[in-house]
């Protein structure tokens, strides 16, 4: 894969974080029943984790590629880089096992222990990537003391992973319960927190965009970096 330079690594991670909460967005309607759609062994839906986990692998990409930046090179891009791989990784191996225990229309016992492996990955995923964007959190926080951005993120990322984890525990949970009056009141609570992670996502994803907008301007000439 060829190295990308300064200008577009930025332009990576500010565009990136604004598709995959397009996506997720997109996902959540899906998901919960606004549209219908189908397809042969799977639901429409898992469609929209295609550009969101090109829109990870981008961001992961870009800050690999900041680690050889000969102006500012980033202490944390291999490990952001290595984590996002890995988290993407497991969210594709989910989405398999998912699909696959779909497919099976009579409820064979090996199809059905699949959903079992599906959601554990996603959980493990998610927490991955929480991990992944603490140390892209952290390595922007000194580039925000070095005035090289004009401000970093909070912990809206961070946090938006660490409820999408309890969300997808709540919805195992669920599923291994089968008890449909208590499986009914754990799909409400997880959809809410679902709900809470998508509007801490937009809030992150929005900073993480307005801080790469002047990056590469503010790497290149001290003198237009803030006083």
């Amino acid at each position: 894969m060829k190295k990308i330079n300064r200008h577009q690594s930025s332009k990576f991670i500010a565009n990136s974080g604004l598709l995959i909460l397009f996506f997720y967005i997109l996902l959540a309607i899906f998901t919960f029943g606004l549209i219908q759609t189908s397809l042969p062994g799977s639901n429409v839906s898992q469609l929209m984790y295609i550009p969101i986990i090109a829109g990870f692998l981008s961001i992961g990409w870009a800050a690999y590629n900041f680690s050889f930046d000969n102006i500012e090179k980033w202490e944390k891009g291999k490990i952001i880089f290595i984590l996002i791989v890995i988290s993407s990784f497991s969210l594709i191996l989910a989405q398999v096992f998912l699909i696959i225990a779909g497919s099976d229309t009579e409820g064979l016992p090996n199809y059905f222990s699949l959903y079992y492996f599906g959601i554990s990955l996603m959980i493990i995923s998610s927490l991955l990537f929480g991990v992944s964007f603490f140390f892209l959190r952290h390595q922007l926080k000194k580039l925000y003391f070095k005035k090289i951005i004009i401000r970093y993120p909070g912990f809206y990322l961070i946090a938006g992973f660490g409820f999408q984890t309890i969300a997808y525990s709540l919805f195992l949970i669920s599923f291994v319960v089968n008890i449909t009056d208590v499986q009914g009141i754990i799909d409400i609570i997880g959809v809410s927190i679902v709900a809470t992670s998508l509007l801490l996502f937009a809030l992150g994803f929005i900073q993480l965009n307005i801080s790469f907008r002047a990056y590469p301007h503010l790497v290149e000439d001290e003198s237009i970096r803030p006083k």
